[in-house]
């Protein structure tokens, strides 16, 4: 696969999302099924060990394992994917490029370093080493909500300046008052927002797609929506409120609850259930159980129905 460039890098993303068996061991022929779904579906590409893969709690055998499977399939049926080499630590990050580089990805999803917070100097430092590993593939910055660098819309653009490699940022939150800045920001580098303001952000010039956790729910239904949002924006907005309205009353509420991201992905996708892979999170960190998953299913299929009608 070619490397991408900034005006290929849009639409939807499908997530990889990592099976465990009841001893927290990673089910490989679940996995390999999960990305043959993936691969079959209108999504605009997968990507692997982002957040909702739990890229923090592999081990690098695995590491290497997922994105081998993954890049095998992707290229024998020609679906573009991103491979994240995400870690919290940069040594480790910059391994996982090194290793990953012959599987050529359309692009690496790479983190600031995460332990200590890195002075704008030397984020510039990471990624121009990073960027020098990686090449010719060009890199994606996740940058979420959480994490130990704060970095403004402004500060990425200073950013993408003087990393060429930069096609892309994927931002965890949207800040309204910034969004005069991330409108600027997206004239440099594709700019990703969360799936579930994908409309707004589109219509405010910000986004050129997702890395979606709406997808979780039906990736085709992502799909779908991301085209009526481009044909009819009113309606894209209309879906869009009915998903945060399901999301502030039967999500977000656990999230408060302390389960952390993946969990919710996973639940989400559970929910949805084109293609069940469990709801366990590895240890140390919680899962749902079944009836929190029939529950949430009953109230999204009412309150969500533009995700359940095309299936």
């Amino acid at each position: 696969m070619e490397p991408f460039i900034k005006k290929q890098l849009k639409g939807i993303w499908g997530t990889l999302q990592i099976p465990f068996d009841e001893n927290d061991r990673i089910d490989f022929a679940c996995l390999a099924d999960e990305i043959d779904f993936l691969t079959s579906t209108t999504l605009h590409g997968v990507y692997s060990n982002g957040t909702a893969a739990e890229f923090y709690n592999q081990t690098e055998a695995e590491y290497d394992k997922i994105n081998e499977l993954m890049a095998a399939k992707c290229h024998a049926k020609q679906v573009p994917f991103q491979i994240g080499a995400c870690h919290m630590s940069p040594i480790i990050s910059l391994e996982r490029i090194a290793r990953a580089k012959s599987l050529k990805p359309a692009a690496f999803q790479i983190i600031l370093p995460d332990w200590l917070i890195v002075n704008p100097e030397e984020q510039v430092r990471f990624l121009l080493k990073i960027a020098e590993i990686s090449s010719p593939i060009p890199i994606v910055l996740y940058h979420p909500g959480h994490a130990k660098t704060k970095l403004t819309s402004s500060a990425i653009l200073e950013l993408s300046l003087h990393i060429k490699q930069l096609i892309g940022v994927k931002i965890g939150r949207i800040d309204p008052q910034s969004d005069e800045h991330i409108r600027k920001l997206s004239e440099s580098v594709a700019v990703f927002t969360p799936g579930h303001h994908l409309a707004s952000g589109m219509k405010a010039g910000m986004s050129v797609g997702s890395y979606s956790n709406v997808a979780c729910i039906d990736p085709d239904a992502a799909r779908k929506w991301y085209d009526i949002i481009r044909e009819d924006i009113e309606e894209g907005l209309r879906i869009e409120n009915r998903i945060l309205a399901f999301f502030d009353r039967h999500i977000i509420p656990f999230a408060r609850m302390g389960y952390c991201d993946a969990a919710l992905d996973k639940l989400l996708k559970a929910v949805g259930g084109r293609h069940p892979i469990g709801t366990k999170v590895r240890w140390p960190y919680q899962s749902f159980d079944e009836d929190q998953v029939a529950r949430i299913r009953t109230a999204a299929k009412r309150e969500l129905p533009d995700f359940f009608a095309i299936n």
